[in-house]
């Protein structure tokens, strides 16, 4: 029988069983456990491990000190471990302000674990944080209130009580869904509903994210190439004779993922929403400036995949902007007569019908110039086109 050893210099080099922990049984050719309880109690004081204080904060301080012994400025992104045999224990470390330092990111993954597990999606039911979530407005909203309460929960970290910034260290769908989108017949409808309950989430709790992920080698049949996951935004085999050349080709759910948002604002966010359902793609962004901030510029993105004319309607509380489509950026500098500011960003409606919700030519020809409507028509638009979407989903 052919066997592979772990051990480059030989199962004699097992930190393990040098430790005493097992041994290798002569007469039966196996191993044999000698010590059951090796990693329930700490070897030190043979109390039961507490996996968090014992190993997972002397570990972060540890690793702190090493980096910034060399980069002293050095951000730590931390986050917690995963106890599957006591789910209910605190994963927030609970660190003074001198262990802690002024670099400190509570970096917690997040997923839909409902998607995620069964690799389904429900359009009428989701399981957040300790309760249940029905209709997909209530989803992205319960969704985006559970990654909220993680700042809340950085409180134990540092002596201001104020917390740590957070980054949502990882997040996304699982694209082998039942069916599989890219079988005969099918499409990716459902991974795009997922992704955006994910995305809207996100944008509900003005988050930073990573999304997981991305895997230049992925496959339809064997997904990730680890541990048979298929989480990637891109693959091979969404490559075809039509979009080979194109800069998008290969991308998984890219009309979700790919969103206008804030990324540079003078002040403080207050709310952010992408619409990709609705053809205005309406995009909306509320702040209050900080005169703390020597700044009043707001820098958003806005991506020609869903601005391809570079024609957009633009309604702002105040101030001006401009747009560098060459660039993909719309930048907003406030004025001083306020402290919240709101921006709305959608597609220009041009020719034929769209025009009928507006009163008069001056409107039409102005709206032909500038690109501006009324909020009231603008807002008509959208509900026309999400009751559209809802009916037909």
């Amino acid at each position: 029988e052919k066997k592979v050893i772990a051990w480059t210099d030989g199962p004699e080099s097992c930190i393990w069983l040098q430790n005493g922990v097992w041994e290798y049984d002569n007469q039966t050719k196996k191993p044999k456990l000698l010590k059951p309880n090796y990693f329930a109690r700490n070897p030190r004081t043979n109390e039961k491990v507490d996996f968090l204080n014992d190993y997972m904060i002397p570990f972060w301080k540890r690793i702190s000190r090493a980096i910034r012994a060399e980069i002293p400025n050095a951000i730590m992104f931390i986050e917690p471990h995963i106890d599957l045999a006591d789910p209910q224990q605190t994963e927030v470390p609970n660190l003074e302000g001198d262990e802690v330092g002024t670099g400190i990111v509570w970096a917690k993954h997040w997923y839909d674990g409902l998607t995620l597990m069964t690799q389904t999606t429900n359009k009428l039911f989701a399981l957040g944080t300790g309760t249940a979530y029905i209709g997909t407005e209530n989803i992205q909203k319960g969704f985006g209130r559970d990654i909220s309460s993680f700042h809340n929960s950085t409180k134990r970290i540092g002596d201001t009580g104020n917390g740590t910034p957070i980054l949502v260290g990882e997040c996304g769908i699982p694209f082998n869904m039942t069916p599989e989108p890219w079988l005969p017949g099918q499409n990716f409808d459902r991974c795009n509903y997922a992704m955006n309950n994910t995305m809207s989430a996100l944008e509900n709790a003005l988050a930073s994210y990573t999304l997981w992920n991305y895997t230049p080698d992925n496959s339809n049949a064997y997904g990730d190439l680890w541990n048979i996951e298929d989480l990637s935004i891109f693959s091979k085999d969404q490559i075809n004779a039509d979009n080979n050349k194109d800069l998008h080709g290969g991308g998984r759910c890219l009309p979700v993922v790919i969103r206008a948002y804030a990324y540079k604002t003078a002040g403080i966010p207050m709310k952010m929403s992408f619409d990709p359902y609705v053809r205005d793609r309406k995009f909306t962004f509320t702040f209050q400036s900080d005169a703390t901030v020597n700044s009043n510029e707001t820098v958003i993105f806005l991506p020609s995949f869903h601005y391809p004319e570079q024609k957009v309607n633009v309604m702002i509380s105040d101030g001006h902007y401009e747009i560098d489509w060459e660039n993909q950026t719309f930048k907003y500098f406030h004025s001083n007569s306020r402290t919240t500011h709101h921006i709305q960003i959608s597609r220009a409606r041009k020719t034929g019908s769209e025009y009928d919700a507006l009163k008069t030519s001056e409107q039409r020809e102005e709206i032909e110039m500038t690109g501006i409507e009324t909020p009231e028509d603008a807002e008509k638009s959208v509900e026309k086109a999400r009751n559209k979407h809802l009916d037909t989903a």
